[in-house]
């Protein structure tokens, strides 16, 4: 994959990402009373499993056939970034997977059990925002760089 394909992928992919995070910020933000906390737990419970979906596949093309693949192929230097963010990526995996279990046995009748899984979930999305933050930097790091050559 060349250059330009690889970044119209990314860019693509960010973005609907991006709808997934921000739709879940919305449900966890979602001021629900009484009969709305059933509604608000069952969205922001699928909303989690849709982040975990996106999450699994978009990372999975990253490190396997996308960007990651074309840096440590063109700047070698890079692997041990591309590495560490890697090993972030199933962190993540790991953390989000938590979550999702956490809200499937979140019973929208006790309060404490909601306002927990409300903060997890923030948490949660927090932790994403900190992890797009430093792959954005390898990848603005990497794509922008000058490779030389041009006289």
């Amino acid at each position: 994959m060349d250059r330009e394909a690889i970044h119209q992928q990314i860019q693509i992919e960010q973005d609907l990402l991006r709808h997934v995070v921000d739709a879940l910020r919305a449900a966890v933000n979602w001021s629900a009373v009484d009969e709305g906390v059933t509604r608000k737990i069952s969205t922001v419970r699928f909303l989690a499993e849709t982040l975990q979906r996106h999450t699994q596949r978009l990372w999975a093309i990253h490190e396997y056939d996308g960007y990651m693949s074309f840096i440590i192929q063109t700047a070698p230097e890079m692997t041990h970034t591309v590495e560490g963010l890697k090993r972030e990526h199933e962190k993540f995996r790991q953390r989000v997977q938590q979550l999702v279990l956490r809200l499937e046995k979140t019973s929208d009748t006790n309060e404490r059990s909601v306002s927990d899984a409300i903060d997890l979930t923030r948490k949660v999305l927090d932790e994403y925002e900190t992890l797009n933050a430093d792959e954005l930097k390898l990848i603005l790091d990497t794509f922008l760089r000058d490779t030389g050559g041009e006289g």
